[in-house]
């Protein structure tokens, strides 16, 4: 087993970028809302050998390339959300490294895990109806069958192809406007995936997908910064000449309202962000969260008809337009 039993799938290096020097930060239960203030940040986002299957492989060397990920990637975070530029090395280091916090995070482990349980439950009610499998005490009920090590599994086979669609991007700097008052906020699962363009609230075409015209993604980087990559074709972001946005108040909410969203069961912020501020945000937008089972669909489950089956990642949908992006009126 790893010597290191407490794993974080949310790396401590980037909980500081919003924490005090005393390595304490601002927390909050989403649901149900519970406003918990400044607390150690090695005691979020963590997990007895999370990224180890210990059943089938013990010597799993995700924790070691993750930790030499962390390592690496500390000072890239740090010094990037200070000077809000980037070299070309960064920017590179930059789109791999939000590709992997979008694959490590305990939600996105559990909704990379719902066809295989799906797949299970199909499999193993089958043998129990053709008497191969004897039924568990008080019958088999959906989701009885579990896995572990899926964020191994996602960051050996989730990570290259994303990253190459990220190439096509275009990225600014978001940045809450001086004396405000207002900051960004993050989450347990901080990397937002949308996409404006093709953003159809109920549909079941509604895909943001790195690969789609109108692809956007988030990445908040502090309490005054947050690393936004769009489609050029698709939206105008901010002046053609900085890569800096300043941001409004009215906007600022909008970005932090894709954490709420977004985020598993965590909100986290700076810990001398307002109990008020934070109440205030989770109540306007918690209503835009989905569950984890909704990422996955099914239609005709009727006896001797096909089923179809629909599993998506995870997205989140802007609450009202905002004033910093607009679309350009290109299409690819």
């Amino acid at each position: 087993m790893p010597d290191n039993k407490r794993q974080h799938f949310l790396p401590r290096h980037y909980m500081r970028l919003f924490a005090d020097a005393e390595d304490m930060i601002g927390a909050a239960s989403i649901t149900p809302y519970k406003f918990v203030g400044p607390t150690a940040l090695g005691k979020q986002c963590q997990s007895d050998y999370y990224y180890v299957n210990e059943e089938e492989n013990p010597e799993d060397e995700a924790d070691k390339w993750i930790s030499h990920v962390e390592r690496e990637s500390a000072p890239l975070l740090r010094d990037i959300g200070r000077k809000f530029s980037m070299t070309g090395d960064e920017h590179v280091g930059m789109m791999m490294l939000a590709v992997i916090f979008l694959n490590r995070t305990r939600k996105a482990a559990e909704i990379g895990k719902l066809s295989a349980k799906w797949w299970a439950d199909v499999i193993i009610k089958d043998a129990i109806d053709r008497g191969e499998l004897r039924e568990p005490q008080g019958g088999w009920k959906p989701g009885m069958m579990d896995f572990k090590g899926t964020n191994s599994m996602l960051l050996r086979h989730c990570l290259f192809h994303p990253f190459f669609e990220m190439v096509t991007l275009n990225y600014k700097f978001l940045k809450p406007a001086e004396e405000t008052g207002s900051s960004f906020v993050t989450s347990d699962n901080p990397v937002v995936v949308m996409n404006q363009l093709l953003d159809k609230r109920g549909s079941e075409r509604s895909f943001a997908g790195f690969s789609r015209s109108g692809f956007q993604l988030v990445f908040p980087l502090g309490p005054e910064c947050c690393l936004f990559f769009y489609d050029p074709k698709v939206y105008k972001v901010g002046g053609k000449n900085s890569s800096v946005v300043v941001l409004k108040p009215a906007d600022v909410e909008l970005v932090n309202s894709l954490q709420v969203q977004s985020a598993d069961k965590v909100l986290l912020f700076a810990p001398t962000t307002t109990k008020s501020g934070v109440g205030e945000l989770i109540s306007k937008f918690s209503r835009f969260r989905q569950s984890i089972d909704s990422h996955f669909q099914q239609w005709g489950e009727e006896t001797g008809k096909e089923t179809f089956v629909l599993h998506r990642g995870s997205q989140a949908t802007l609450p009202s337009p905002w004033n910093f992006s607009r679309h350009s009126g290109n299409r690819k």
